[in-house]
């Protein structure tokens, strides 16, 4: 019974350690230039979030570790019209008091999860800047039953309207930044996905104390849609600096013209978050409560602008 708890709750733990990756704001590259980021991220959990937002330990001494890589490609099609690409890829384990598999105390599963791609269309420079994106989710060819789960799979489309608007602050270059979307999810057609349709909900704000440096905060939240599938909200603080490396400016931010090769590091923390509270378990699970990961972050990511 332990063996199988703990199977049971694998599967449904670090299915819900990732937030959502936020794009580089409603700024477009000029025509026949290519914009590329490698994205790596840890993200370690001790902590979870129950349905009524509660956050405790994992029961057992659970313990998540995600390691994420994906390489990102944006194009400009055209000076207003980007095309996008990502190619994700995720490393998850899962350890705690009762695991006995093998020889081994950890549950381990990794593979390529949902490659998107889509456009990015800048329709708006002033007073602000304004821009329309979509993406489609495709569900990879992947065991979407291997504990533990590294994605929520299925098919998706999502819409967000970003706006943004760079400033200056005592003659240094500032900006903000907002997104807001829509995530449906495959529902009766190919690669269902149990999950509910998500409203994205992004802000970043930034200050360039030194022509070399760019210091950064964001909020990044997913809220369900109550009544579309199974509830998963999560709610994340990230901070850190942007590096500029080689070339002129920040390319994640202000798409520009020059060359250019920046670093980012960042910290991030999951503040807030709650599981479906329509899902129990047998009470004598380890976890007889539909519980999300409550995760630190540590990101590094390295951007080029060609």
């Amino acid at each position: 019974m332990r063996r199988k708890a703990t199977l049971m709750l694998a599967l449904f733990v670090t299915a819900a350690c990732l937030t959502n990756d936020a794009s580089a704001g409603p700024w477009t590259l000029k025509k026949n230039r290519l914009w590329a980021e490698t994205f790596g991220r840890i993200s370690i959990s001790r902590y979870c979030f129950d349905p009524d937002g509660n956050r405790s330990r994992w029961n057992n001494g659970g313990y998540s570790r995600v390691f994420d890589l994906e390489q990102k490609f944006e194009y400009g099609a055209t000076d207003n019209f980007n095309l996008l690409l990502g190619i994700p890829y995720s490393r998850s384990i899962w350890k705690d008091d009762y695991v006995i598999h093998g020889n081994s105390s950890e549950l381990t599963n990794e593979n390529f999860k949902q490659p998107n791609f889509g456009f990015k269309y800048r329709f708006l420079d002033k007073p602000f800047v304004a821009a329309v994106q979509m993406k489609a989710f495709i569900f990879p060819n992947a065991d979407r039953n291997k504990e533990p789960t590294l994605d929520e799979w299925g098919n998706a489309l999502e819409t967000r309207i970003l706006m943004g608007k760079a400033f200056s602050v005592h003659k240094r270059p500032a900006y903000v930044a907002c997104e807001l979307g829509y995530k449906i999810r495959s529902k009766r057609w190919v690669a269902d996905s149990d999950w509910a349709n998500t409203f994205p909900v992004f802000f970043e704000t930034g200050f360039s104390p030194h022509d070399r440096i760019m210091l950064k905060t964001e909020i990044d939240c997913m809220i369900s849609q109550p009544g579309t599938g199974r509830i998963k909200d999560a709610y994340t603080w990230r901070i850190g600096p942007i590096i500029s490396l080689l070339g002129h400016g920040f390319s994640s931010i202000k798409k520009g013209g020059e060359s250019s090769l920046n670093l980012e590091l960042q910290y991030g923390i999951q503040f807030a978050g709650r599981g479906d509270p329509n899902i129990h378990r047998d009470p004598t699970w380890p976890n007889n409560e539909d519980r999300i990961s409550a995760p630190q972050e540590f990101i590094a990511k390295i951007q080029m602008l060609f």
